[in-house]
């Protein structure tokens, strides 16, 4: 193929005139690309910032009435008044049952006392007996041990009708009374309430947690990042 610009029959100062025009468009050029680069930083850094800011927006609009309704309604342990947290959970979720097993008890004890701990079902509808988990752990409930089940649940991993009055006996419920609760469906509309409250308020990905109608954490939080919020909230400094 022929080149047109072939420099092996240009002279000398027409070869230094080729080679000068030719480190200037290069250098235009790079400068082009280095301009396209600033405009796409900055174009996502521009739309992350909105994002997080309709986020917020929508946050703030809407936490405190969830905050408001689950006080009476839900399972919670701590005193009312303190911090709040308010934990949307699915039992059959490898990021829930992540965060329960081992920080959740974590930040409980390093703030006795301090928080409140609200628990609400966030049952995926994909994650196969999620639904009727969370029903089982209501019919616990009744019998004044939510949380042992609540625990037992993460700890083990069936979680059919079979399985879930088996953990019944082993914490000495009465099998009988909760086997009944679980057939009726008597929970069946409250975790579905809880659920879709959870849509409501932008729960997109569990655990989800809702900290004083203030800040809103998504996933396997750390107990760093959960300490530096909780400390954030009570005035601690340091």
């Amino acid at each position: 193929m022929d080149n047109p610009e072939d420099s092996s029959t240009l002279s000398r100062h027409e070869r230094r005139k080729l080679r000068k025009q030719q480190f200037k468009e290069q250098h235009l050029e790079q400068q082009s690309l280095q301009k396209k680069s600033r405009w796409v930083k900055n174009g996502l850094l521009g739309g992350a910032v909105l994002i997080v800011l309709a986020g917020l927006f929508f946050f703030f609009n809407q936490a405190t009435e969830i905050e408001k309704a689950t006080i009476d309604n839900d399972a919670s342990i701590g005193p009312t008044g303190a911090v709040t947290v308010i934990e949307f959970g699915d039992y059959r979720c490898p990021y829930t049952k992540a965060f329960n097993e081992g920080k959740f008890n974590q930040i409980l004890k390093e703030y006795e006392g301090r928080i409140q701990w609200i628990y609400r079902d966030m049952p995926i509808p994909s994650h196969a007996n999620a639904n009727i988990a969370a029903q089982a752990s209501e019919c616990a409930r009744d019998q004044g041990k939510f949380w042992e089940y609540h625990n037992l649940l993460f700890q083990r991993s069936a979680a059919d009708k079979q399985n879930l009055v088996e953990y019944a006996r082993e914490l000495q419920l009465d099998s009988r009374v909760f086997e009944e609760c679980l057939d009726s469906g008597k929970y069946r509309d409250e975790v579905n309430k809880d659920y879709n409250d959870g849509l409501a308020s932008g729960v997109r990905i569990t655990p989800t947690f809702f900290i004083n109608d203030r800040v809103k954490l998504e996933g396997d939080v750390s107990v760093e990042v959960f300490r530096e919020v909780l400390n954030q909230e009570l005035g601690i400094t340091g």
